[in-house]
């Protein structure tokens, strides 16, 4: 019945830490010390907090990144984080092209 999800497996551990992990402390704006929401909108990101992550404060509207620090609207991605979120991807896609192989053996 659930034979189609086996391939799957490999990735439930990723998501268990995701779900119960990756949030952490929710952080505060460092201007009005609201709280910042765990969960935004993708449109109202900046670059910068694409590739790095963080957010806008729903009050007073100042950017942050993902430590809760305040940045500057024009600030571009720094080369550290560029890199790790390459290495993730490859990491990530690794069990993809294993299971595809395996798959695609005759």
């Amino acid at each position: 019945m659930f034979e189609g999800l086996l391939p799957l497996t490999p990735f439930v551990p990723f998501f268990a830490w995701l779900l119960f992990f990756a949030g952490g402390r929710q952080k505060q704006c460092p201007h009005c010390r609201t709280q910042l929401p765990r969960f935004v909108n993708p449109v109202h990101k900046t670059w910068k907090q694409w590739v790095e992550g963080g957010s806008r404060c729903s009050r007073c509207g100042t950017p942050t990144d993902a430590s809760g620090a305040s940045i500057e609207e024009t600030a571009h991605p720094q080369r550290r984080s560029i890199v790790a979120g390459a290495t993730a991807l490859v990491i990530a896609a690794l069990p993809a092209f294993v299971m595809l192989a395996h798959l695609l053996k005759p």
